[in-house]
Parts: C-alpha cells; sequence; structure tokens
C-alpha cells in the first residue's frame, strides 16, 4: 500500500468521523431526514393520553404502543417530522378514534382525554310494564319517577326487586292534600319522601309516615332539586298596579338541616325564566327568548353570554357552560382557562363541530366535563368537548323513547312502549 493511498485512506476517515459526529449532534438534537421530501427537519412531538389503556396509535402509518401506566400518564412519541398527520388510535373492541394534526419543529401536539366506547353497550338493566311516558327524577337509592302526562299521574317504580314494584304517588299524596301539584320530585336521601309543588307553596309528602309539612308557602314560579339543596324561585311582588315587576328571588335551602342558607335577587322577571342552573358562585338563567345570563353570588351585574339559546347546563367540574341555540348550534362558555381541548381562555364563548345539530334534541355532560351525551331520534352518541378535527361521535345506544341522564349515579334511562333500559354510563 503505498503512501499516497494511505493518506487518502486517511482522509477519507477523517471526513466520514466528520461527518458521523456531525450527524450525530444534529440527531441529538432532533434533526430528521424526512425520505418523502428528501429534506432534513427538526422534529416535534405527539403526547397521547387515552382511556382505558392498552390502546395502539398511529401516527400516518406509523404503529406506537400505549406506554401509559401506574406512573405515567400517557404516551410521548418523540423525534416525529413535522407534517400533517391522521392519527387513528384503536383498541380491539371499541370504536377507533381519529384526529388530524399537524406536527412543528420543537413542539408538542397534544392529544388529551381520549375516550373511546365500546362497540356493544350492555344494558345494565331492562324491565317491562312500566307505567308513564316521562322519566322525572331518580332517588339516591334507585328508584324511578315517571309522570304519565294524559292523567297527569305519578309512579314510583323499584326496580331492585325481580319484579319492578310501582307505586301510584298522585294518588297517596291526594290523600294529604287536595291541591294540584305542579311538580313532584324525590326529596333527597328518602325515597319515600316527595318535594311537591302546588299553586299554595312547596311540601315535603312523606307517604310511609302519611305525613305533610311546609316547605315554604307562597306562589313559586320553578324549583330545582342538587343534592341536599333545594333552589326555589320565588316571584318579587309588582312595583306599582300598572308596572309589573322585574326581579325575582332565589332561595336555597338545605334539605337536610330544614332551613334557608341563601336568597339572591335575580334581575329578570320570573315569568320570562325558561329555566336555571347552579355553578360554583354562579347562575345560569335561561329566558323564554332565548337570552342567556350568568349572575355570581357577589351581586355583580349579570353578563349576557348568547341570545338564542333553547338549552343549557354547567359541566361537572363547573368550569364550563354548554348552550345550545335554537338552530341546534352548540357552544361552550369558559369560566377557567382550557388550553389543552380548546385552546380558550376564561370568558370566551367556542362553538364546537356537532355533527346533524339541528336534529339533537338535548344535551347532557358525561362526567368528565370533555364530552357530551347527545340524544337524537335515533340514537345517543357521545361527542368531544374540543376544536380539533373531527369531532368524534360514539354510538352510544339506538333507542326510540323518553331519556334521563342522572349525573349523580352515572347512569343513563331510556324509557320506550313501558320497557325501561338502564346503562352505565360511569362504567364506559
Amino acid at each position: 500500500m503505498s503512501l499516497s493511498f494511505r493518506r487518502t485512506l486517511f482522509g477519507i476517515f477523517i471526513l466520514l468521523f466528520i461527518l458521523i459526529g456531525v450527524g450525530a449532534i444534529y440527531y441529538s438534537q432532533g434533526y430528521r431526514f424526512d425520505f418523502s421530501t428528501l429534506s432534513i427537519h427538526k422534529t416535534g412531538a405527539v403526547y397521547v393520553e387515552a382511556f382505558p389503556k392498552g390502546v395502539q396509535i398511529y401516527i400516518g402509518d406509523q404503529l406506537y404502543q400505549d406506554k401509559s401506566g401506574i406512573f405515567q400518564g400517557g404516551t410521548l412519541v418523540s423525534n416525529v417530522i413535522p407534517k400533517r398527520y391522521r392519527v387513528v388510535i384503536k383498541k380491539d373492541g371499541y370504536y377507533d378514534y381519529e384526529k388530524n394534526i399537524e406536527v412543528f419543529p420543537s413542539q408538542v401536539v397534544r392529544l388529551l382525554n381520549i375516550h373511546l366506547i365500546p362497540k356493544s353497550v350492555t344494558a345494565l338493566l331492562s324491565a317491562n310494564a312500566i307505567k308513564g311516558s316521562t322519566i322525572i327524577d331518580i332517588s339516591d337509592s334507585g328508584k324511578v319517577l315517571t309522570l304519565d302526562s294524559k292523567t297527569s299521574t305519578y309512579y314510583s317504580t323499584d326496580l331492585s326487586q325481580s319484579t319492578p314494584v310501582q307505586t301510584n304517588i298522585t294518588q297517596k299524596i291526594l290523600l294529604l292534600t287536595k291541591q294540584k301539584i305542579n311538580r313532584l320530585l324525590f326529596y333527597p336521601q328518602m325515597d319515600t319522601s316527595f318535594i311537591a309543588l302546588t299553586s299554595k307553596g312547596v311540601y315535603r309528602a312523606d307517604i310511609s309516615a302519611k305525613s305533610l309539612s311546609l316547605i315554604e308557602g307562597g306562589s313559586l314560579s320553578m324549583i330545582r332539586s342538587e343534592r341536599n339543596n333545594l333552589y326555589l324561585l320565588v316571584p318579587s311582588p309588582p312595583i306599582s298596579k300598572k308596572i309589573a315587576s322585574t326581579s325575582t328571588l332565589m332561595d336555597t335551602i338545605d334539605l337536610v338541616l330544614n332551613n334557608k342558607i341563601s336568597e339572591i335577587t335575580l334581575p329578570v322577571a320570573s315569568e320570562s325564566i325558561k329555566d336555571f342552573d347552579i355553578g360554583n358562585n354562579l347562575i345560569a338563567v335561561l329566558q323564554n327568548n332565548g337570552a342567556l345570563w350568568l349572575y355570581d353570588y357577589s351581586g355583580n351585574p349579570m353578563v349576557q353570554i348568547a341570545h338564542s339559546a333553547k338549552l343549557m347546563a354547567f359541566s361537572d367540574d363547573n368550569t364550563k357552560l354548554m348552550f345550545q341555540d335554537e338552530d341546534g348550534k352548540t357552544f361552550v362558555y369558559l369560566m377557567d382557562d382550557e388550553l389543552a381541548s380548546l385552546d380558550s381562555r376564561n370568558g370566551q364563548t367556542v362553538r364546537l363541530g356537532i355533527i346533524d345539530p339541528q336534529n339533537v334534541k338535548n344535551i347532557w355532560w358525561f362526567p368528565d366535563s370533555f364530552h357530551l351525551i347527545l340524544q337524537y331520534p335515533d340514537k345517543i352518541v357521545l361527542a368531544e368537548v374540543t376544536l380539533k378535527e373531527p369531532n368524534n361521535h360514539f354510538l352510544i345506544t339506538p333507542y326510540q323513547g323518553n331519556l334521563y341522564y342522572d349525573k349523580d349515579s352515572k347512569k343513563l334511562y331510556v324509557l320506550s312502549d313501558g320497557i325501561l333500559t338502564l346503562y352505565n354510563i360511569g362504567a364506559l
């Protein structure tokens, strides 16, 4: 081997060492060669948190296994070449989850609050020959209160027996009072007692003890029971003979201690209120004309957040207020920053990409406060609260009938032609 050849070979090795060294440095800093574009890019990353665990994650055509566990909440896929991807998350027995993302250099795309739904959701219970056409309330022990709208008769059904036991509650209460029942709810923690609203006030009717006791008298326009509290809307007296009242009192009564714990004046007339809901130090008031207002307990001025809403509800964590307009468009108003799923801050309203929104009949919050339960005429689905496309809609069950979602027990009740079917949403 000649001296000149050895020098040439030595030079080649030095050049290779430099190239490999430089390449190693760039590789360690996250640069990768994209064979599709024949160019070098600084990579990004994708972080995925999905429930249940043990999913398969496809980013484009590349498969990644779920690395989440007891001490690790999700899976970080690093060294992803910046471009658009179709992410598909799979698990046997569950519907596929899909999302379009774009990866940027030195940035992490976060896909959080992913909840896969089983392809087959098994009913927890099914009972026949149930009286009533509308589900009104669910007791703490799981009894169902239904109303036969044709006869204005309330029935209580005990589903804990092999053959459901049904009681005509209207008949029982009429033995205690001849007043017409305008609304009936279960009394908290006592499913033989009821909250009965009449034209003369709201009462506790105990059909077991055969007793009737006044909770608050007078003309009440609306009641709402949340856990152990009862919220009453009390019309304010007119300002004068010619000027109607422009305010409504909202009384809060602790039904366990049996005393009034607060009284707040809402600056809207009671006859204009269609619905109201209670959040953390906030009251949402929906008027008949579609105006939706937020009012806080400190007495600050009401804030209008919608003009043509037809339904609304606070999320379970009370950080979001969902509302749906008359045309079906669905929005979420934020009480806290939500940068992970909605990329929006406190006080902003965002529109969700709900499929076929004009046919959505009712909406409830899923327990995680990042999904919505949508009631269509022929099915019940779970939809994401996100701005990332597509908005995944998963079928929970096809149905036709009356629907009631009990957020305390996280159970879904479907009543159709006398058949009551129960689904445990909390177990999905």
